[in-house]
């Protein structure tokens, strides 16, 4: 079974690592979404290492400890994926109105012929 990444890979502070959340998701029969500058960073000095491995009693631990100092993780999942799935809608209205301009450009042109 493939995993699903819904989070955000850009780094969110200009001091951070530019590859900070590429390299760390890097897995077997994974997906990982990334802007064009995450790619072409990534091409240039990334690092293609498998790091996600197969932990999930790992990955179970850890979130049981941050339920255990009170983070409401279902809480903080839900406002990860809305501000992601807000963040693609409005990349994907960008690229419609770019797309939309570029059909109308060519109409014209082809209109003058």
């Amino acid at each position: 079974m493939q995993p699903l990444l819904w989070a955000d890979t850009d780094a969110a502070e200009e001091e951070y690592p530019d590859l900070m959340y590429v390299e760390g998701l890097v897995g077997a029969r994974t997906i990982c979404a990334v802007s064009s500058a995450a790619l072409t960073a990534l091409e240039h000095h990334g690092e293609l290492t498998p790091a996600l491995g197969d932990r999930p009693d790992s990955a179970r631990r850890h979130v049981g400890s941050l339920e255990a100092a009170g983070v409401d993780t279902g809480e903080t999942i839900r406002g990860l994926q809305g501000a992601a799935v807000e963040k693609a809608g409005g990349e994907y209205d960008h690229l419609v109105r770019l797309l939309d301009g570029k059909r109308e450009e060519a109409a014209r042109r082809f209109a003058g012929d």
